[in-house]
């Protein structure tokens, strides 16, 4: 397995795509370190959630840079926002994903990386 595949792929965002990008690959030390630059792109924050299934591993690598704030809700991959915005209960929670399909629409989550289509 790798972090990049080709193929046909129906994402959670039930859209059909001819690659995709599948975290379960990164070791935890690959999180702890995407963490670690992910605490530094958003503001502090109190308790962390992740979206199943990806994000709940990045959740957990998150942890430790909790301190005070609002909720943040953490996922691996992000295609359409939907699944974020279903999360967010509050205002002011925030988000962060590891990787960004598309340009991100909600000003409350923030991507380690975007993919831009050419």
């Amino acid at each position: 397995m790798t972090l990049f595949q080709s193929g046909i792929f129906v994402l959670h965002s039930k859209d059909v795509s001819d690659w995709t990008i599948d975290c379960s690959v990164l070791t935890d030390e690959d999180l702890d370190t995407l963490a670690h630059i992910g605490s530094h792109l958003i503001p502090a924050f109190g308790e962390v959630i992740g979206i199943p299934n990806g994000g709940k591993r990045f959740s957990n690598a998150m942890w430790p840079y909790r301190s005070v704030g609002p909720l943040l809700i953490v996922d691996d991959v992000y295609t359409t926002g939907a699944s974020m915005n279903e999360a967010k209960k509050n205002p002011d929670d925030i988000g962060l994903v590891i990787f960004a399909r598309n340009p991100v629409k909600e000003a409350w989550v923030t991507p380690i990386f975007t993919l831009t289509k050419p």
